[in-house]
């Protein structure tokens, strides 16, 4: 469980808190679609479930480790991965094989192990011809997959993505949801997707709205249906497809 207690954020030399007394749970194996305006506080919430930032007040606690406690992060950081909007801000290996081995090498885990983990990883990505290639001959799509496959080396029990179809094709858009599908339904990860696509939030059981640091909604996307009026209030833009419905 990620308990979000009472979470506000301020960033240093801002006049207003970015969050503001945020409270939250995401449980084991749920599926959480986090939505706002542009400013809402969306993106300082993820950084603030694995401990990139600490809180100004409250508390997050992951499993019971607090973000707080400087030698819980690295615990933490196992548990939970997190994929950013732009997959080139993690690339950080010189070829695609090394990038999936880097976080199994920082944690020790045994050379056999680590080349089977990685061997199974570029099988099921497509990409073993292609493993002494740079990450940035990859397309769009094929650098955010990565990116994910990365961060799910470490076997992380939640998964928190900021935006992550920001910059892919709708081809890509929909490989990377089917992606995240499958590894909340085969492997039981617990999902929290930050996105602006209202398509997107409703793969997921419950959607969060910000507004202005503070959580204007949560419920099922069902519930959210029925708030069309408010979507818009909220910056949230509704599909042509939807509105006629």
């Amino acid at each position: 469980m990620i308990s979000v207690d009472s979470l506000s954020y301020r960033y240093p030399g801002a006049d207003r808190d970015a969050l503001r007394a945020i409270c939250l749970q995401f449980a084991e194996g749920s599926f959480t679609a986090i939505m706002g305006a542009n400013g809402s506080g969306k993106s300082t919430l993820a950084r603030c479930l694995n401990g990139l930032l600490r809180p100004t007040s409250g508390r997050v606690l992951v499993d019971g480790r607090s973000t707080a406690e400087a030698s819980s992060l690295p615990a933490i950081r196992r548990e939970v991965g997190l994929v950013f909007q732009d997959p080139n801000t993690q690339m950080t290996s010189p070829t695609i094989e090394r990038e999936l081995a880097f976080a199994l090498q920082n944690i020790g885990v045994p050379t056999a192990e680590m080349h089977q983990r990685v061997e199974e990883e570029l099988r099921r990505l497509g990409l073993t011809s292609r493993r002494g290639d740079a990450p940035s001959t990859l397309s769009g799509g094929e650098k955010q997959r990565l990116a994910l496959a990365s961060v799910m080396m470490l076997r992380a029990k939640y998964l928190v993505l900021d935006e992550p179809t920001t910059f892919l094709s709708p081809s890509s858009r929909l490989r990377l949801m089917e992606d995240l599908s499958r590894l909340h339904r085969e492997q039981h990860v617990a999902i929290i997707l930050i996105t602006q696509h209202l398509r997107e939030a409703n793969h997921a059981e419950r959607i969060v709205v910000l507004q202005n640091g503070t959580v204007a909604f949560d419920d099922s996307p069902q519930v959210l249906a029925g708030r069309r009026n408010t979507l818009r209030s909220w910056g949230i833009v509704i599909p042509r497809e939807l509105e006629v419905q």
